[in-house]
């Protein structure tokens, strides 16, 4: 099976790149987008903690403290099959007109057995639903592609209040073995491209 991906909304545009070296130049309009404030522990628990995140649902959510393994900084978070049902997300405030990059480093470990995980990626809006919707899924094969990789969509502002998402489904068989990991959340405004007057 392929990875799956689905889009809402004309204007919006994908890409996937390679895991890069050098940081973005533009302000995240998130905090804390690597999780590297909250200590290394399940989520969902009574000593769960996930600074300036929201999140819910089932367990299965942790957060992996392991420098020199995350996409950046020390920490990532990894969505097992238990944590089908789960969800992150963090309110933010866009200016309405704007276009943006969202973005999200993803790598799947572990092996696939039987059972897919599958991750939706997306930005809502509070007035008209999803801006966008990309679908992930864990491919199959043993072992999985462990590499960073990073998701990135570009779409425009139609409302200030945005929400950036994450929402985890087990999509077949049973049985465990496949994890689906992220670091790195990312909202960042698409500069106008600048124009300059010769004067002679």
């Amino acid at each position: 099976m392929k990875p799956l991906r689905s889009l809402y909304f004309a204007s919006v545009a994908f890409a996937t790149l390679a895991l890069p070296g050098a940081a973005l130049a533009q302000t995240n309009l998130l905090l804390s987008p690597s999780f590297e404030l909250g200590p290394p522990n399940l989520l969902w628990t009574t000593t769960g903690v996930l600074p300036d995140w929201n999140f819910g649902g089932n367990l299965g959510t942790t957060v992996v403290s392991s420098p020199g393994n995350a996409a950046d900084g020390n920490q990532y978070i990894s969505f097992s099959a238990g944590a089908s049902g789960g969800w992150m997300s963090q309110n933010f405030t866009a200016v309405i007109g704007q276009a943006y990059t969202a973005s999200l480093y993803v790598r799947y470990v572990g092996t696939s057995p039987g059972l897919d995980v599958g991750m939706y990626f997306q930005v809502w809006d509070a007035n008209i639903g999803p801006v966008f919707v990309d679908y992930i899924e864990s491919p199959l094969g043993s072992p999985l592609p462990s590499s960073w990789t990073l998701e990135s969509v570009t779409f425009t502002a139609l409302s200030a209040a945005l929400r950036f998402d994450i929402d985890i489904i087990t999509v077949s068989g049973v049985g465990l073995g496949t994890n689906i990991q992220a670091d790195l959340a990312s909202v960042t405004a698409i500069p106008e491209p600048s124009t300059h007057a010769a004067i002679f």
